[in-house]
């Protein structure tokens, strides 16, 4: 009895020092990519390459659309418009609203699910550019870490530019440079207001929307972004991050 706890204990010795291996690893490599992203947009992301297996597994054409622009060639109607769409409270966070995770977890509940998931821009960017799409709690746990880091080691200018340059625009379509040659055939820094809030407003499920432009949910959506928009540019804050950002 005495020999096999030995050859227990001996396994089990083995397998966490394995274990403190592997998240070392991980730990250095997501550190160095979170340092490496800091100061330059990825050449693809996970999601991507997802999308880009996807064409080629369905037989559809294989469409990658995708410009790494700098903040300064990117309208502020554009950060005007996804803040009020997807993260209102983008400036005063750390990565977490913690209010619609709460109010997410609340109709979870009533649903007896887990998929009313609320996601700040620092969160999609997170998961857009270390993680594939999924509803699992592990995932989400990963997409907390990368979240942190990211608010540990970058301006809120800097995710707010990497997350209008990686976020899907619609099927192969990434970044809002390609989403505005694509919908409006002009370029990032000349989108007008009306453009900017459709672009934000595609955001939620933006492969269906593509080709629902005129779908009546999407309307309502596109009006409470306008809405939000002239509460944001009335914010002396809001009008100091993008003025800043525009130097």
């Amino acid at each position: 009895m005495s020999k096999l706890r030995r050859q227990i204990n001996n396994f089990f010795r083995k397998l966490e020092g394995r274990f403190r291996s592997l998240l070392f690893i991980f730990l250095i490599v997501s550190i160095y990519f979170v340092l490496l992203y800091k100061r330059q947009n990825p050449w693809m992301t996970p999601l991507m390459v997802i999308r880009f297996v996807e064409q080629v597994a369905d037989g559809r054409p294989v469409v990658l659309r995708y410009t790494r622009m700098p903040i300064e060639k990117i309208s502020s109607y554009s950060i005007y418009a996804v803040m009020a769409g997807e993260d209102q409270k983008f400036l005063d966070h750390f990565g977490f609203d913690f209010d619609a995770i709460r109010n997410a977890l609340e109709a979870d509940v009533r649903n007896q699910s887990v998929v009313a998931w609320w996601s700040t821009i620092t969160q999609q960017t997170a998961k857009n550019l270390f993680l594939r799409p999924s509803r699992s709690l592990f995932r989400k746990a990963l997409e907390s870490y990368f979240t942190v880091l990211m608010e540990l080691g970058r301006s809120k200018e800097r995710i707010m530019e990497t997350y209008l340059n990686i976020v899907e625009f619609g099927d192969g379509i990434y970044g809002v440079e390609q989403a505005a040659h694509y919908y409006f055939d002009t370029s990032a820094d000349k989108l007008t207001r009306q453009q900017a809030t459709l672009l934000a407003a595609i955001l939620p499920n933006p492969r269906y929307y593509q080709d629902h432009l005129r779908s009546y949910v999407l309307a309502n959506r596109k009006n409470a972004i306008s809405s939000w928009i002239s509460k944001l540019k009335r914010e002396e804050e809001s009008k100091d991050f993008v003025n800043e950002i525009k130097k």
